[in-house]
């Protein structure tokens, strides 16, 4: 059986290639997960002002920003095509 054969049979039956790229998200969306990750910088950081910084804090913040950096990364693909 030939590969692409093997490829038609299986998307038949409702089966994807595993490589296949996730299909993109509409900026909307992604705009709404980096409000929301705003939002949850903001508490971190009146957090670590009121509290002081304690390793946790740190690094919650730093997880937030990675995933700030990410979300951005995300929005110029969508805005770009």
């Amino acid at each position: 059986m030939i590969a692409s054969e093997l490829a038609s049979r299986r998307a038949y039956c409702g089966i994807t290639r595993p490589s296949a790229p996730p299909l993109p998200r509409h900026y909307a969306d992604i705009a709404r997960d980096l409000a929301e990750a705003a939002t949850r910088l903001r508490a971190t950081a009146g957090g670590i002002r009121l509290g002081g910084p304690t390793p946790a804090s740190i690094g919650d913040a730093g997880r937030i920003v990675t995933g700030c950096e990410a979300l951005l990364r995300e929005l110029r693909q969508a805005v770009q095509g």
